[in-house]
């Protein structure tokens, strides 16, 4: 399992749009926190979870958030406050074509 350190700034925060899975502070951040190789990669956050797929959608990453992080994403959909943070997740490989993409982070 690869770790992916996440830090949600103020901007992604101030850009990021309610109730979209691709949009959101927490999405924005973690496109940002994307080594180059991967930066065209999709990703969708849900309340619970992130999954980062490429662009033929043949190799999928899947994490899940951390407690805080949960939380924050619930709040900021239904108000639209957060505050910047700094977390990790665990991304592990659901699915993937015979060639095997590596994440290196």
């Amino acid at each position: 399992m690869e770790k992916l350190r996440i830090s949600l700034y103020q901007r992604h925060i101030t850009k990021g749009c309610r109730k979209n899975p691709s949009n959101c502070p927490v999405a924005r951040a973690v496109r940002e926190a994307m080594p180059e190789h991967l930066s065209d990669w999709k990703i969708h956050v849900s309340n619970l979870q992130l999954w980062i797929t490429d662009h033929n959608n043949t190799n999928t990453y899947k994490a899940i958030f951390p407690d805080s992080v949960i939380e924050a994403i619930a709040n900021f959909d239904e108000t639209g406050n957060m505050k910047p943070m700094e977390f990790d997740v665990g991304l592990a490989l659901v699915s993937c074509d015979s060639k095997k993409i590596l994440l290196e982070v």
